[in-house]
């Protein structure tokens, strides 16, 4: 491949190359009540031969033309420059415009079939672009933004075009737009490639692709129509069970208005039948998974081929594709885990743990009471994706060194998911951000199926009905479910139900005769400008939370988890004010870390309650070790350890902030922020200085709000070096995937959230040891 074109995140598949599905099956007991008798076996198939995986090839390059106007540039001021870095002296375009910039290409009539293209750029703030195919200028072909991260030195973009193979008609214009990003972009080195369709159907069914149709992913392999795939089955000669499996049309890949048939044909020495499964296609056909259940029975004992074959209308290749293959045995009594993580959820917004304030939480309250609380613990970071990736691979954001929520994490991690998929359990997630959906943050590896928005976020009502159709798919399955609902993240909905509750009738949180606010009220958005009253903000969280309490009921009201294992937490806090920090969780401070944890279910005894620090690093550990599965490998302690013997009050808790600005520690009563680069609390006059220190006396008699570190330099300084004690013991893991394909819709969404969208720069978490800053000079290392 041309050095020119941007590195592919998915290499192309080894020819023969096995797709693993489905889950491991395991036969051993584990003590009195405890069956392990497999839910579900392994099957993997192969294509009948290997994808032509072939490279980009050039079609054709474009250079810059000496006249801007030969393009039909559209921005308000636009020039030819020389292409910067460029010893050839190649030409570039400058366009500048508060709006759209755009400039269409004519391509040759003889132009060969292509669909991708590049070009190199300068964008020195996060936009994006996008590539447009016309004909005698009307639209023929047009794909959704691609990211363009803010950079001051050039970067390859790469647009792909797969409804190129669609057209009828062959384009003469190809139109590039940038989006946003900085007034000014420089762009050149224009080129068009073409690829075989062949190599996209063989990266799609790559382990770490999850196609999604209808909102939900799910491993997948693709079938192609003129590629069949087989896999073999020895069929279980008692409780034969049925083959299960979920088929659609390939993403981006299948025709959408031919007809096509997938055929599945079971063979055996003994007998062999077909089954047929139409694709939903046209113009107003919303691709959805189907299931689809074979019944094993007049194959038990058997070994059987296992065929999968398309039959399209289409001219040409066409594409489908089938989820993993399961061999489902009933169980009497299936096991239910279910994990609920409620974004942006202080621990002081549960009634039922200590210290809370005046908030209702029935719901949360009844879990609480059937089992354990724990009135103190923490998060390993202050933001989403981060906080999840440790949750579940039960592993420190500093080793992850996933740290931002534009990261992933990749396929080499172990998760939870897995480790419960890989011992028979079906595996279900629903979650309600876009950024936890499984291309943007890694997080769907190990599940069955993952429901997620494709954009922003879903209220959570729309994600429990996903869940209570995901979760009725496996009614005679073990299954482990996450749930995570992000309502209690601001913005908060003004129209919430639960307000009243909060808010007195007739009170106006923007009448114009209150004090100007000592909040930032540009922090807030559009429909909050003229607000005075900063107890409405705070209701408007209090009724979120209650809302997020009322679904989870609705949750539990399904006969499914009456006798589930449970574990509630929150990714990480919400500062409502605290430390200048209004409605937002910028930085590490007790109250973005300090985060609700409740436990119950068979084996949780009911009523207790644990006063001591942890970490809800253990969450997994505890939940397979419930589940019957203590043998399973996976990272943590159990916290059903501090039922015996209350945690040491004087265990440290570390965490590292979003990107990797500032580390803490919390240690008995006094909590410590280092600021490892500057950073600036959104709203505020001034920011945080390198390596400046920050401590808190969180004791009954301290001031948590005042910074003491000037007047404890000592204890600071004992702090700030265990600290970079354990920022030097990092463990890397390798896990961290910073080129997943997002689109800059998303990066504004996350922006809006009050994220930064830009990758976080995994260089060093450290302090010089030569350092000479007048920190550093005041606080030393020892």
């Amino acid at each position: 491949m041309p050095s020119s074109l941007p590195h592919l995140r998915h290499a192309p598949l080894a020819a023969g190359l096995l797709i693993a599905v489905a889950s491991l099956c395991s036969c051993a007991q584990d003590g009195p009540g405890v069956d392990r008798r497999a839910t579900a076996r392994t099957i993997t198939t192969a294509a009948e031969r290997a994808w032509d995986t072939g490279e980009y090839e050039l079609v054709a390059r474009f250079d810059v033309p000496e006249d801007p106007d030969a393009w039909n540039v559209r921005a308000a001021r636009r020039e030819v420059v020389r292409a910067p870095d460029s010893p050839s002296g190649a030409r570039a375009l400058r366009l500048a415009d508060d709006a759209h910039r755009s400039l269409d290409i004519p391509l040759p009539a003889d132009l060969g079939e292509f669909n991708r293209v590049t070009a190199t750029l300068v964008m020195k703030a996060n936009g994006s672009a996008r590539a447009t195919l016309l004909r005698d200028g009307a639209v023929v072909c047009e794909v959704s933004r691609t990211i363009v991260l803010g950079l001051r030195s050039p970067q390859a973009l790469s647009v792909d075009i797969p409804g190129a193979r669609m057209l009828r008609r062959r384009p003469d214009t190809l139109r590039l737009t940038f989006f946003g990003g900085t007034r000014r972009v420089q762009c050149w080195d224009f080129a068009v490639w073409r690829r075989p369709w062949e190599s996209w159907a063989a990266e799609l069914s790559a382990p770490e692709r999850r196609p999604v149709l209808g909102a939900v992913s799910r491993p997948g392999a693709v079938v192609a129509s003129d590629n069949e795939r087989g896999a073999h089955l020895d069929v279980p000669a008692a409780d034969a069970g049925s083959l299960g499996f979920y088929y659609g049309n390939a993403p981006r890949l299948s025709h959408p208005l031919r007809s096509a048939t997938l055929t599945v044909r079971l063979t055996s020495p003994s007998r062999a039948a077909s089954f047929e499964y139409d694709l939903r296609r046209g113009a107003d056909v919303v691709d959805e998974w189907t299931a689809a259940r074979i019944d094993l029975a007049p194959w038990a004992g058997e070994r059987v081929d296992v065929e999968f074959a398309l039959r399209s209308e289409a001219d040409g290749q066409d594409f489908c594709v089938v989820s993993p293959l399961t061999v489902h045995l009933s169980r009497a009594a299936p096991r239910t885990v279910l994990f609920v993580t409620s974004d942006t959820h202080r621990a002081d917004h549960v009634a039922a743990i200590a210290g809370s304030v005046d908030v209702r939480t029935p719901t949360f309250d009844a879990l609480g009471a059937r089992g354990v609380i724990f009135d103190d613990c923490y998060s390993t970071t202050n933001v989403t994706i981060p906080s999840h990736v440790a949750l579940l691979t039960a592993t420190p954001p500093r080793d992850t060194m996933v740290l931002d929520n534009v990261s992933a994490v990749a396929e080499a991690a172990r998760t939870l998911a897995e480790s419960f998929h890989e011992n028979g359990f079906a595996t279900v997630a629903s979650v309600s951000a876009a950024q936890l959906q499984h291309r943007w943050s890694g997080l769907g590896q190990g599940f069955d199926a993952m429901a997620a928005p494709e954009r922003g976020i879903h209220d959570g009502g729309e994600t429990i009905a996903a869940l209570k159709r995901l979760v009725d798919e496996h009614h005679d399955r073990d299954l482990f479910v996450w749930l995570h609902l992000f309502d209690a993240h601001r913005p908060y909905d003004r129209k919430n139900r639960f307000l009243p509750e909060y808010w007195p009738e007739g009170r106006d949180p923007f009448d114009p005769s209150l004090p100007q606010p000592d909040f930032p009220v540009e922090t807030l958005n559009r429909s909050l400008a003229e607000l005075r009253d900063a107890e409405y903000m705070n209701a408007s969280y209090k009724s979120e939370v209650t809302y997020v309490d009322h679904l989870l009921g609705e949750v539990l009201a399904a006969p499914r988890f009456d006798d589930a294992i449970i574990a509630v937490t929150a990714d990480h806090g919400e500062c409502l004010g605290e430390y200048d920090v209004w409605w937002n969780h910028a930085g590490l401070y007790p109250e973005n870390l300090r985060v609700p944890l409740l436990l119950c279910g068979p084996g949780v005894p009911a009523g207790r309650r644990v006063t001591g620090p942890v970490q809800h690093l253990g969450i997994g550990r505890t939940l397979l070790d419930l589940a019957g599965l203590e043998h399973v490998a996976f990272p943590g302690e159990s916290l059903l350890v501090h039922l015996d013997a209350e945690p040491d009050p004087d265990t440290p808790r570390f965490a590292l902030c979003v990107r990797g600005t500032v580390a803490s520690l919390e240690l008995g009563d006094w909590f410590c922020a280092l600021n490892l680069s500057a950073w600036i609390i959104e709203g505020q006059p001034t920011g945080k200085a390198p390596h400046s220190v920050e401590l808190y006396d969180l004791g009954p008699d301290g001031d948590p709000l005042r910074d003491v570190a000037q007047q404890e330099v000592e204890r600071a300084s004992r702090m700030r070096g265990l600290i970079l004690d354990w920022l030097d013991a990092q463990r890397p893991t390798g896990w961290l995937e910073s080129d997943q394909e997002i689109d800059a819709a998303q990066v504004r969404e996350v922006a809006a959230l009050g994220y930064a969208a830009q990758v976080t720069d995994s260089g060093s978490l450290r302090v010089p040891p030569d350092c000479d800053c007048e920190y550093c000079a005041l606080y030393g290392r020892d």
